[in-house]
């Protein structure tokens, strides 16, 4: 099919995904620079450790300086602010399941759950999980055009889901207990939405998963090939089962689960 110029706006979201791709290893920033370093938990609160990357904005996805990003419900807040080159490093307690979340004005709230360990967490450059995002700024004028391109509304009340397909090879992805939610996926450049008839299957070029239209509360998420589980991206939540990750939805909020890839 034709489209318009707004589908420049879905080309632009799956663009950040391969970022690092389309990046040499010498063009990346290895640190962050000139960004506002965000304060360390209190003391007595336990292990932290250091997450470190590019927070972007759609729809070209450029590295943004001077955007705000907090710890997921920290009290008081935990915030850091992109350097000039877009980088951004936050303290995140060690060894649980938190994230961060990103609300600049006229943007819709963003939230990137990510499971901390022991270590400190550098997403620019990581071997095979090629997103480097920290936080992706989404204005609102693009959730819009979004809709609008692969025909549905996007409800308030409800909470939205998105991640890297690329790396599918013919894997699925489902909700676990059933969804009601609406399914969408970007392949080519042109969006479509997943049919109830074809098991979740996608066509192939799909660089980018969505799910539209979740209630809150917290789903799990279900990645498979060939009845075995495939992988999600090792800073996701995980469910309790293998393939399988635990996500939070919101209202009004778009949750980035970074990416899923079968072999």
């Amino acid at each position: 099919m034709r489209l318009s110029k707004r589908a420049t706006t879905m080309v632009g979201m799956a663009s950040v995904l391969a970022i690092s791709a389309c990046t040499s290893s010498s063009d990346r920033p290895a640190t962050p620079q000139n960004g506002d370093a965000a304060p360390a938990p209190e003391a007595g609160s336990g292990k932290v450790v250091s997450l470190s990357g590019l927070i972007v904005e759609a729809p070209l996805f450029t590295p943004t300086a001077d955007v705000e990003e907090c710890v997921l419900d920290s009290d008081p807040p935990i915030c850091a602010k992109s350097g000039s080159d877009g980088m951004i490093a936050i303290d995140l307690p060690a060894n649980q399941r938190t994230g961060l979340m990103l609300a600049p004005p006229d943007a819709i709230p963003t939230l990137s759950p990510i499971l901390t360990q022991d270590e400190d967490i550098a997403l620019v450059g990581r071997t095979g999980w090629p997103n480097p995002a920290a936080g992706v700024i989404i204005p609102s004028s693009v959730v819009q055009a979004t809709g609008g391109l692969i025909g549905i509304q996007f409800d308030p009340s409800k909470g939205y889901v998105d991640f890297s397909a690329g790396q599918l090879n013919g894997g699925t992805v489902s909700v676990v207990g059933g969804t009601t939610a609406t399914a969408w996926y970007l392949a080519n450049g042109a969006p479509g939405l997943v049919g109830p008839l074809d098991g979740g299957a996608l066509p192939a070029g799909t660089s980018l998963y969505g799910f539209a239209n979740l209630e809150p509360g917290t789903m799990t998420f279900k990645v498979e090939k060939n009845g075995q589980p495939c992988e999600w991206d090792p800073v996701t939540w995980p469910g309790t089962e293998p393939g399988t990750a635990t996500v939070p939805i919101r209202a009004g909020t778009w949750t980035r689960l970074f990416q899923a890839k079968c072999p």
